[in-house]
């Protein structure tokens, strides 16, 4: 059965897409300094939403390759094209397909996926890479949960290049 891991980098004030959806701030490292090319190779499935999905077909061509993927959307149509499946949900039961088989699934974002799926109690990890610049705006990491609050564990800790940290994280059950 399949961890589901919420990957992800966010400024220091708690953005994880600049004025815009700008992604211009993120840094550009030399080699594989946040482990992600090791933690994508254990990537069995993933999720994201469809503000998300919409900026990956937008800014480049799809960097997922065959990796089954799934896109959280209540407004556009349910379906299948070539690796990915679009669904309204429910939830639990995306989150069920997305735990079964070997690996990792690894929630892309955006905020508001990892806010429903938070809220749920379905994330069992959190890796999430503070880069050290204040947006001041933007695409919150967490939109707010209402009057309810996650609580988190530290599980790991790591410097990286450019002043940047990784915190890995697990819900306090």
């Amino acid at each position: 059965m399949r961890q589901i891991v919420a990957y992800l980098a966010a400024s220091v004030d708690g953005y994880i897409a600049g004025p815009g959806d700008g992604m211009g701030w993120l840094p550009e490292f030399e080699g594989d300094p946040t482990g992600f090319h090791d933690f994508f190779r254990d990537v069995g499935a993933i999720a994201m939403g469809r503000r998300t999905f919409e900026w990956i077909n937008d800014h480049s061509t799809w960097p997922y390759g065959d990796v089954p993927a799934y896109v959280l959307s209540s407004t556009l149509p349910e379906g299948r094209k070539e690796h990915v499946a679009i669904t309204p949900g429910p939830l639990a039961e995306l989150a069920a397909t997305l735990r079964d088989g070997d690996g990792v699934a690894w929630l892309v974002g955006g905020g508001r996926l990892f806010a429903a799926f938070a809220a749920a109690g379905l994330i069992d990890l959190w890796i999430i890479t503070v880069v050290p610049v204040m947006l001041g705006a933007g695409t919150p990491l967490m939109p707010a949960l209402g009057e309810s609050y996650l609580r988190l564990e530290l599980v790991e800790t790591r410097t990286l290049p450019g002043d940047c940290v990784q915190l890995r994280y697990q819900p306090k059950r």
